[in-house]
């Protein structure tokens, strides 16, 4: 953990506890609960690739790019499990963003 990374970490702890404490208050049905946790897991992972990024100064080490891989694998497994039209969103993004290719 670097000197940037610590005084952050109180902050995504403390917001993290927050989502999954509203999430338990909210009674949520399980598939929903979970997709918080799942959402909660992959923002965990995201920030620490960031910090990793940050830590290297670089995206072009592998384990810099660990936790941005398994976020992102997360992210499409959690992704499929949501209903069509969410489901369908990412694809319809990247046709987007590459141009129809």
């Amino acid at each position: 953990m670097t000197s940037h990374e610590a005084p952050c970490l109180d902050h995504f702890v403390a917001a993290s506890d927050a989502l999954k404490a509203a999430s338990h208050a909210a009674a949520l049905p399980l598939s929903a609960f979970n997709a918080v946790a799942d959402l909660r897991n992959v923002g965990e992972l995201l920030f620490q690739a960031a910090f990793a990024i940050v830590d290297t100064g670089g995206i072009e080490d592998r384990q810099t790019l660990d936790p941005y891989r398994w976020g992102l694998m997360l992210l499409l497994e959690l992704t499929a499990s949501l209903p069509e039209e969410a489901a369908a969103l990412p694809a319809r993004w990247a046709s987007v963003t590459t141009g129809g290719r």
